[in-house]
């Protein structure tokens, strides 16, 4: 399992899931706030700066597997 976080305005986010919306061309973003575990959804339309960075977590998802020197982590 890989865990991606996300800093945002100096807090930090755990990203939960990422949908895309092929009409709207907009992804949403669930995350949830590191410390008090508060719910986030964030849309992150086309227009974003941000775009690119999302669609590309988005479009190359984490490893099933991570290999270590001794191990292999499923």
């Amino acid at each position: 399992m890989t865990t991606i976080f996300l800093e945002i305005n100096n807090d930090s986010y755990l990203l939960e899931h990422l949908t895309y919306n092929s009409e709207t061309k907009v992804f949403t973003v669930f995350t949830e706030r590191v410390g008090d575990w508060e719910k986030v959804i964030f849309k992150c339309p086309e227009e974003s700066e941000h775009y690119s960075f999302i669609k590309s977590l988005y479009s190359n998802p984490a490893p099933g597997n991570i290999k270590s020197i001794n191990k292999i982590f499923e």
